[in-house]
């Protein structure tokens, strides 16, 4: 009978360790997820920033640039 407890404890023992283990794993795991979400929405702000800034760069090279030369650079 006691060799049965022992056995039993011994079986909830390692029961709760591999459930600390799983519980780590998963805070780590959410932890890199949001890195992952922060890294993203940066990315994209970045993106949308550089696509206005070209948009606006080719706005603006359109008004002064009126003609351009066969190697397609401006001429006056």
């Amino acid at each position: 009978m006691v060799e049965a407890l022992a056995a039993k404890n011994a079986e909830i023992e390692a029961l709760l360790s591999s459930t600390d283990a799983l519980k780590r794993q998963a805070a780590q795991s959410e932890g890199n997820l949001a890195s992952i979400q922060v890294n993203m929405e940066s990315m994209m702000r970045n993106q949308r920033v550089n696509r206005n800034k070209d948009d606006a760069g080719s706005r603006r090279g359109a008004s002064i640039c009126r003609t351009k030369s066969r190697r397609g650079t401006c001429s006056a």
